[in-house]
């Protein structure tokens, strides 16, 4: 069976059941996402890399973070730029910059010439129209970075999960995206920004795709948390 692709409205009642119906947090959810796009990193590049996470003040930015901590844990040098102020965060996206400072991890204002990965993870699934103000300008300066691979968490950024490119967008050389793919990915004129596209595990149980009506292989990650979607 087919790893199917689901719209952005199917993901978001992903989200609401898993939080409502079964209490799986946001927390969790951004802590299997974090590990698994630093594990990626940890079996794909050197230790040596220097890794910049552009993290957003939502979920997806929540899962950038937790990847900086994994990654810093394990002797990266990491560097986090921050798409917005601390002030403007949810709690617990906040609270994951706070750990990330007390920890000493470097927070940058720009992407240094330096940067052999670039991970993005300003904004997922549910963006409405197209990037504006920091968030626009961080992913101008990342496209224009060479010599340095580039990884998005769920879908690159600015790209609309249910029609493909819609302005400025990411351009990723890997995509990770999460639960299930979403249909935006697999657009013609989305190719060139996602790049090779995986499929990782946050724990959604298969139950969640019933309610959604949405047929999954329901050993879609016996093998392995990680799976090459093209």
């Amino acid at each position: 069976m087919e790893t199917p692709f689901i719209t952005k409205e199917q993901m978001i009642e992903v989200d609401r059941i898993m939080m409502d119906k079964y209490n799986i947090e946001l927390l969790q959810m951004m802590e299997h996402a974090g590990y698994q796009l630093a594990n990626f990193i940890r079996k794909n590049f050197e230790l040596q890399s220097h890794v910049v996470i552009m993290a957003g003040s939502g979920g997806n930015g929540g899962g950038g973070l937790i990847a900086a901590r994994r990654l810093f844990s394990w002797g990266y040098n990491v560097s986090v730029i921050l798409s917005s102020t601390k002030e403007t965060m949810r709690v617990v996206i906040k609270n994951q910059v706070e750990i990330l400072e007390k920890a000493g991890v470097n927070f940058i204002e720009k992407i240094p010439d330096e940067t052999d990965i670039i991970l993005d993870c300003l904004v997922g699934y549910s963006i409405k129209g197209k990037l504006g103000g920091r968030v626009n300008d961080l992913v101008s300066q990342a496209n224009e970075m060479t010599g340095c691979k580039k990884i998005s968490l769920d879908v690159p950024s600015g790209l609309d999960s249910n029609m493909g490119i819609i302005g400025n967008c990411f351009r990723a050389d890997y995509t990770l995206t999460i639960a299930l793919p979403k249909l935006g990915l697999k657009s013609e004129m989305a190719r060139k920004n996602v790049g090779q596209l995986y499929l990782i595990d946050i724990g959604v149980p298969y139950s969640v795709y019933n309610e959604i009506d949405v047929i999954a292989p329901p050993d879609l990650f016996s093998q392995n948390s990680l799976i090459k979607v093209n």
